[in-house]
């Protein structure tokens, strides 16, 4: 399983669906260097990964307080789980090391969740954004 970008998983947000093809582009990165086995590069990728995932989340819920999106508490849930998930992988790697099991589990985790994700919670997030801006034209 590889993460890939396709149009259907644009919300329709600039900034958002650019940062989630940078989003696919590092965990891309991630994975060719935990497929080469290489612990030192992998746990730079996955903090490479973990600051881009704060930076945009960040940007997302800025997003979600300037319209007032009623779904924002379980949305910022959902992204602290996902930044608990990394960081317990950057653990696991730690102290487990990489193994073709735990490539496998990290691959369909993180582009399931990803995938998921982008296409109800970001989606649900893009349909409040048109409303809000359909309102106010004239």
């Amino acid at each position: 399983m590889e993460i890939e970008w396709t149009e259907d998983l644009e919300t329709g947000i600039g900034i958002v669906d650019d940062q989630h093809r940078e989003l696919f582009g590092r965990i891309r990165h991630f994975f060719a260097a935990a497929d080469r086995r290489d612990p030192d590069v992998t746990l730079q990728t996955v903090d490479y990964l973990a600051e881009y995932v704060i930076e945009h989340f960040n940007a997302e819920e800025a997003i979600m307080i300037k319209h007032s999106y009623e779904g924002f508490p379980a949305h910022r849930d959902q992204h602290s789980g996902f930044i608990k998930n990394i960081y317990r992988v950057k653990q696991t790697i730690v102290f487990e090391g990489l193994s073709d099991e735990l490539i496998q589990k990290l691959r369909c985790d993180l582009i399931d969740w990803l995938v998921n994700h982008i296409q109800v919670s970001d989606k649900q997030l893009a349909d409040i954004q048109q409303k809000e801006v359909s309102r106010y034209k004239w």
